[in-house]
């Protein structure tokens, strides 16, 4: 096994409470040798064969079999790299209390406990992947840090039923999660999940999560009852797709509220938003709305619970109150309109592929009002195009071919639509990877057809070659893309001294970066800059 030397550091005011000869002892000592351990995963990654004297049989657990509070004497336990130290084996009392976990660190306190709570559920020395190592890995303790919360699993989008279902039950059951944490247990699995959102994967999460963990072998009325005495507000962000869980929360925590006599209108709209929508409730809607409409910032956040509430119960009311919402947007000012408009793009995803295609005149409807408003900016169009391509980026992988291609041909209008109002446009939005083949065909498309050839006709050089580089990721690669920009140096710049005298080689370099960087080409068109240079630079 490898041995490495670490330098342990003690403080002064030690040295000064003990005696010479221990404090001389303490120096001997400060260097000792300890075993390196193991880099974790070796075992998953490598798929490493062990011997068989290094596996033991999987345990049978019961709950409760792990105390996740063990109540550790910190003054009995040495410091980690001190255990094998043959000379503190011999020292007194005072000196072994030195290096004892009561002075230190509070890094150290937390390592020792996290490899504590390992070692008590590894098959073997080497076992770093199995659920039970996870879960304890995962684990901190709040009498570390009352309150510490360490965030959550980052799950690949491969992570079966069974894994979410096998990973949680060692969380809940073996590990004890079950008596006090069952919230901030599906919040460690549930937190990263819009990372890789589509409709499989809520499929898979609702499989799991609702028909197995809740409804089979927590209980609906036992779950329920957990969340009302753990859940708060986070909570409700968290389940905010069942709304079969988050109504009775939201009702539990209103009425707590009313109870201290604390709740006002807009807290009360934040609440509701998380029900199933009602008549009753549809008309709580407006009369909050009117008691709270005199503040636009409250109208902004109001349009989107509205939304919101409709979207979780069904697409019935998701048509009313979208149609609701399109009258109320005609007198409306543009700055509620444009934050409507980019919070559709972080909507639940189940929305954009199956009840946007039923709904799009609506959609349309409020896109022309904030386009054609007197207020309209450059910020606004940037908003449409941001959310045009959410949509592109969206339905490439819809399973659903007539759903997915309406999907497509109403995002290629509007960003058609937004080029078609602006002659300088800088896009600041997230970027196209080579993940999405088809989006970054049809984008490039739009590029070359309505925005490229305007601004080279207006010679607006400094625009094309800040476009060039966003939003789609190497985009030179395009055929498109590539046929444009060789066209603009074969053809345009050569036979127009207005392109000439506006461009200038050391500001749109990368323009002359994109028509070099086709390997296949790239000796041929260097030639021709070479000998066209007169011609191109207008000399």
């Amino acid at each position: 096994m490898l041995t490495v030397i670490t330098k342990q550091i003690v403080p002064s005011l030690i040295f000064q409470s003990l005696g010479k000869n221990q404090t001389n002892l303490i120096h001997r000592i400060l260097w000792i040798r300890s075993a390196s351990k193991i880099p974790p995963g070796i075992v998953g990654k490598y798929k490493r064969v062990l011997p068989a004297h290094m596996y033991k049989p999987r345990p049978q657990w019961e709950t409760g079999d792990i105390d996740p509070y063990p109540n550790f004497d910190l003054s009995k336990i040495l410091r980690p790299g001190f255990e094998n130290s043959e000379e503190l084996k011999t020292a007194d009392d005072v000196v072994k209390h030195v290096f004892t976990l009561e002075y230190a660190t509070r890094a150290e306190i937390q390592q020792y406990y996290s490899d504590y709570l390992v070692k008590v559920v590894q098959r073997h020395p080497l076992d770093q992947s199995s659920y039970e190592v996870l879960s304890q890995i995962k684990y901190v303790t709040r009498w570390i840090s009352e309150g510490y919360d360490i965030g959550s699993f980052s799950l690949s989008r491969s992570f079966s039923i069974e894994n979410y279902l096998r990973l949680f039950l060692a969380l809940y059951d073996r590990c004890k999660w079950s008596s006090n944490n069952t919230i901030r247990t599906f919040k460690y699995l549930l937190e990263n999940r819009h990372q890789h959102q589509n409709l499989f994967s809520l499929n898979k999460e609702e499989k799991w999560l609702i028909d197995l963990a809740i409804s089979k072998d927590i209980g609906k009325e036992l779950f329920i009852e957990k969340l009302l005495k753990e859940g708060n507000e986070d909570s409700l962000r968290l389940f905010e797709m069942y709304p079969q869980l988050t109504t009775p929360l939201s009702l539990h925590l209103i009425s707590q509220y009313e109870r201290h006599g604390i709740i006002q209108d807009k807290q009360r709209l934040s609440f509701i938003r998380y029900q199933l929508m009602t008549e009753k409730i549809f008309h709580l809607f407006l009369s909050l709305f009117k008691k709270t409409g005199s503040d636009v910032n409250q109208r902004q956040l109001n349009y989107s619970f509205f939304f919101q509430c409709a979207l979780s119960t069904n697409e019935q009311y998701v048509k009313y109150v979208l149609q609701w919402i399109e009258n109320r947007f005609t007198n409306e000012q543009i700055i509620v309109i444009e934050y409507f408009l980019s919070q559709l793009s972080s909507s639940n995803i189940r929305f954009t592929l199956e009840i946007l295609p039923y709904n799009i005149h609506s959609i349309i409807s409020i896109i022309d009002i904030v386009i054609y408003h007197l207020q309209q900016s450059t910020n606004t169009l940037q908003i449409i195009i941001s959310y045009g391509i959410y949509l592109l980026q969206s339905a490439e992988h819809h399973p659903n071919k007539q759903q997915r291609e309406i999907i497509q041909r109403f995002a290629t209008n509007i960003i058609k639509q937004c080029y078609g109002k602006s002659n300088s446009l800088t896009i600041h939005t997230s970027s196209i990877g080579e993940s999405y083949p088809e989006t970054r065909l049809i984008f490039a498309y739009i590029l070359i057809s309505d925005l490229y050839p305007k601004l080279v006709s207006k010679s607006i050089l400094d625009e094309l070659n800040n476009s060039l580089n966003s939003p789609i990721v190497k985009a030179w690669r395009l055929p498109q893309i590539d046929s444009f920009i060789n066209s603009f140096f074969t053809k345009s710049l050569c036979s127009s001294t207005k392109l000439q005298s506006s461009f200038k080689s050391n500001i749109h370099s990368s323009i002359i970066s994109f028509y070099l960087k086709q390997k296949s080409t790239r000796f041929e068109r260097v030639n021709q800059l070479i000998n066209n240079i007169h011609r191109i630079l207008g000399w």
